[in-house]
């Protein structure tokens, strides 16, 4: 599959989204997450939105926002990221974070898996954050912790495809 490419100054590479998921504009993300796009012969970075979230009715928290592209046609930045650098989405699967940051669009943090395996992965990290909290130790927060050990925790648990 060809992908355009594109340096920045900085020497950071970004890569065309697929027009026909962005409605036909030019839509450019690097594999941090960050996004771009053409404006007056530049590529300028633009700033992507939170998309709303609900308060939980369980705990009164807010659950955690995923950030959004709206004015190209309303595309998560983690489908964005996906598309560009890994690749199609297949059917029946869904971008998971797999640290369980929602607004961590790096390529490296995100994976395909089956909704099943998307809520698995979701219950052990709960589990983690509880354990931490509980022992008051951070450094047992899935969000210190370096992402080859997640996929390996994932995988102990049968998780990985």
């Amino acid at each position: 599959m060809y992908n355009k490419s594109l340096f920045l100054q900085e020497g950071t590479e970004v890569r065309l989204v697929p027009s026909e998921r962005i409605g036909g504009k030019a839509l450019y993300v690097s594999k941090d997450g960050r996004c771009f796009s053409f404006y007056h012969e530049r590529l300028r970075h633009i700033k992507p939105q939170a998309t709303n979230s609900n308060i939980n009715r369980h705990n009164g928290r807010r659950k955690q926002k995923y950030l959004c592209m709206r004015s190209f046609g309303h595309i998560l930045v983690h489908h964005a990221v996906h598309l560009a650098w890994i690749g199609p989405i297949p059917d029946g699967c869904v971008v998971d974070h797999i640290n369980g940051i929602t607004t961590d669009n790096r390529a490296k943090n995100l994976e395909t898996v089956t909704p099943a395996e998307n809520r698995k992965r979701a219950q052990i990290l709960r589990a983690m954050r509880k354990t931490a909290e509980w022992d008051n130790r951070p450094d047992l927060l899935p969000e210190n912790r370096p992402i080859e050990e997640l996929k390996s925790i994932f995988k102990k648990y049968e998780l990985v495809h």
